[in-house]
């Protein structure tokens, strides 16, 4: 089973807290050096407090909790001392806290993806400069954000909860999309007609295609933005020509168009005959958008555009995402 990052729950608590202690242990073993003191930072009082506020996240697979962090737009008091490089508001920063992993999942990548989650709801929330901190001392960490492109700032000597004497190393990063090839996500699908997908005159049936074409689009709408997508809109649907028992419906998705978190999908659909020969059937446009794990639309990777096909399938994209807009308007 993948893993999965999301909000966490009240049950969650007890396993958050036993990889607090089992890092502490470890702590305390001189294993690791985090800087932490055991029941003052991090403990059960401060994962609840997360929780309550509702910006406490885990990250699970096969109902084990592998990590857990708080996300939120809270900066601590140090950071006032740290020389920021991006000149940011406070309604553009997001923040990263208590990133924990547990000490048996190390070396698995789970801490990059909680990463990669932390940037990717932060450009959600339009909030692309990534603040966050670390004990002077906790090498293993500063040489893990380093490798993921956050710049050291700043080192401030302050309490750092409840905690005195911490030398806080403040990081920053500012998030930027993604970006990923129309290759990377197209989809192609096969499908052999057996008497069940043929309608009362013995063709392909019109809602048996529709399904398959919306499967194909929400196949090559997830590779693209790594996340769950739901349909917006179906452009028309023309039906050039029909199938029949024993032939082979053929399918081909790609994207030709990227927004903030919306995808127009191209499905391109044949007939490919028992000789070989394949004759078109239907296209059409789907438009698909991300959403996150609170199922609003979230920000997808950008599209790479790579030759001039590619560059008039976008252009004549943004022309049917007027005219979408403009039906809605005039309510045709």
């Amino acid at each position: 089973m993948t893993k999965m990052i999301r909000k966490a729950t009240e049950l969650d608590i007890p396993s958050i807290v036993k990889i607090y202690n089992d890092i502490l242990d470890r702590e305390e073993a001189g294993k690791t050096h985090t800087g932490w003191k055991r029941d003052i930072y991090p403990s059960e009082a401060s994962a609840l407090e997360a929780l309550e506020a509702g910006d406490l996240y885990v990250c699970e697979r096969n109902h084990e909790i592998l990590a857990a962090a708080r996300i939120n737009q809270c900066q601590v008091p140090a950071y006032e001392h740290a020389h920021w490089q991006y000149p940011a508001s406070d309604e553009q920063v997001m923040v990263l806290h208590t990133l924990v992993v547990a000490p048996t999942r190390s070396g698995e990548g789970i801490g990059t993806s909680m990463i990669r989650f932390y940037e990717q709801h932060a450009l959600a929330k339009n909030t692309p400069y990534l603040r966050m901190d670390t004990n002077e001392i906790n090498t293993s960490a500063r040489e893990f954000y380093k490798k993921l492109g956050f710049q050291e700032v700043g080192i401030v000597p302050c309490e750092f909860n409840g905690i005195e004497g911490v030398n806080l190393v403040c990081l920053e990063k500012k998030a930027e999309r993604k970006m990923k090839r129309v290759g990377d996500s197209l989809t192609v699908q096969s499908h052999l007609l057996f008497p069940d997908s043929l309608n009362s005159n013995g063709r392909l049936f019109g809602g048996r295609l529709l399904s398959w074409i919306d499967e194909t689009a929400g196949l090559v709408a997830k590779r693209h933005a790594e996340c769950t997508c739901v349909t917006a809109a179906i452009d028309n649907m023309n039906f050039r020509a029909g199938a029949e028992l024993g032939d082979t419906v053929y399918l081909k998705g790609y994207l030709t168009y990227v927004g903030r978190s919306s995808m127009e999908i191209r499905i391109d659909t044949y007939v490919e005959h028992l000789n070989g020969y394949r004759t078109l059937i239907n296209n059409t446009h789907f438009v698909m958008v991300a959403l996150d794990e609170d199922q609003k639309p979230t920000p997808v990777p950008g599209l790479i555009i790579e030759n001039v096909n590619q560059q008039i399938e976008w252009e004549n994209a943004k022309k049917r995402q007027s005219l979408r807009k403009q039906r809605d308007q005039e309510g045709y």
